[in-house]
């Protein structure tokens, strides 16, 4: 699911940065929310092949356990009731008729790696309970590809989880899968050195209120935070389940997963007695966006055994610095002899920062804090 944050404590989080702000969390259906025009297309619906490549072959589905059935042939379905039924939304709305299995989305980094939301995957009893499945998509206006056993894959081991309630971030999990992935691709990261720039566009895909993977190429970001390159915020289009899902670039790189959303809602059309999405405009976008590279760049200093992120063939060799570190400064102060607090599990309650910490905002963060608690004035949900 994608966390939720009420306006003004969400700016609150962007300037306080430890676990000051109680950050609250909603289930499922609860945070759909649309950026001016929706731009969510099906995967086979896309015009971008590379783009339909990455969805098809890296982007994945957290689905629980107990929501996959497997037939005798090897075949899985999704006995989850339609998205309209499930959350009792108007006939005419998009993708009414489509299972909403999911709880999450994350990305392929490595032949037997993916990246998703600490909070989709919080400890090694989620990890064995979940199923990471690839194709889960629609192949046409009402069809779905189907799920065989190469597609489904287990966790074998939660390599590097963080995520602190009350704060955007940390909020990462690796997970390693049973068996290294076929026909792996391995999608870029953009590394923490290229600053991202304010009304870059982004495009995100992720499984949408549960359903099979949408691709949205109409975001952009609003407040990249290149002070702090911890987190950044985006217009895409923020739904339950979307939770993990890459944020790509224009050179089809990836450069962060959504992690949390505004507190709005579908709205009830008392004309039609169903819901709708709520659409709002583009000015009053916020989904929070962890960069990937700080994740990746924590991953690599345990010395993760992993060539095409870290330079790592194996533990005790010397590794390459690894992809999402930026290059040191010029002139830098040598490094304190103190080892970097990289404890997997800063997970319980508390107000103390983790590892990660978010750094103080720039100016132009602390403008858009003081806007977003106006805006968050008219309507905390």
């Amino acid at each position: 699911m994608l966390r939720v944050l009420p306006y003004g404590l969400a700016a609150l989080a962007l300037v306080l940065g430890c676990g000051d702000a109680n950050v609250p969390e909603v289930g499922a259906g609860s945070q759909s929310v649309i950026y001016g025009r929706d731009d969510r297309v099906e995967v086979f619906e896309h015009p971008d092949a590379r783009m339909r490549e990455i969805a098809a072959r890296s982007v994945v589905a957290i689905i629980p356990d107990l929501r996959l059935e497997r037939s005798s042939l090897g075949e899985y379905s999704v006995p989850d009731a339609p998205l309209g039924e499930a959350l009792g939304l108007c006939p005419d709305e998009r993708f009414v008729d489509q299972p909403t299995a999911a709880e999450c989305s994350g990305v392929l980094v490595d032949e037997d790696l993916v990246l998703t939301a600490g909070h989709c995957i919080r400890d090694e009893i989620g990890c064995q309970r979940s199923a990471i499945v690839f194709n889960y998509r629609m192949v046409g206006p009402q069809t779905a590809q189907p799920i065989e056993d190469d597609d489904v894959y287990w966790c074998a081991e939660l390599a590097l989880q963080q995520f602190v309630p009350g704060v955007v971030t940390p909020d990462f999990a690796f997970v390693k899968l049973d068996r290294p992935v076929i026909d792996a691709h391995q999608i870029e990261i953009r590394q923490a050195s290229e600053l991202l720039e304010q009304g870059e566009p982004l495009t995100v895909i992720a499984s949408s209120d549960g359903t099979p993977l949408k691709i949205d190429d109409g975001g952009s970001a609003i407040d990249p935070r290149t002070g702090a390159v911890d987190f950044f915020l985006a217009n895409i289009d923020a739904f339950a389940g979307s939770s993990g899902a890459p944020v790509l670039d224009a050179d089809y790189r990836l450069t962060g997963i959504a992690v949390a959303g505004p507190s709005r809602h579908y709205v009830q059309d008392p004309s039609a007695g169903c819901r709708r999405v709520e659409q709002l405009g583009e000015e009053e976008a916020a989904t929070f966006i962890q960069y990937a590279a700080r994740p990746v760049e924590l991953l690599c200093r345990q010395e993760w055994p992993s060539e095409a992120l870290c330079g790592i063939t194996s533990v005790d060799g010397d590794p390459e610095p690894p992809i999402g570190m930026p290059p040191p400064p010029q002139n830098a102060p040598e490094p304190d002899d103190e080892e970097p607090n990289l404890d997997p599990e800063p997970l319980a309650s508390g107000s103390s920062c983790s590892a990660l910490p978010v750094r103080e905002p720039a100016v132009a963060g602390f403008v858009w804090f003081l806007m977003v608690v106006v805006l968050g004035a008219r309507k905390v949900c």
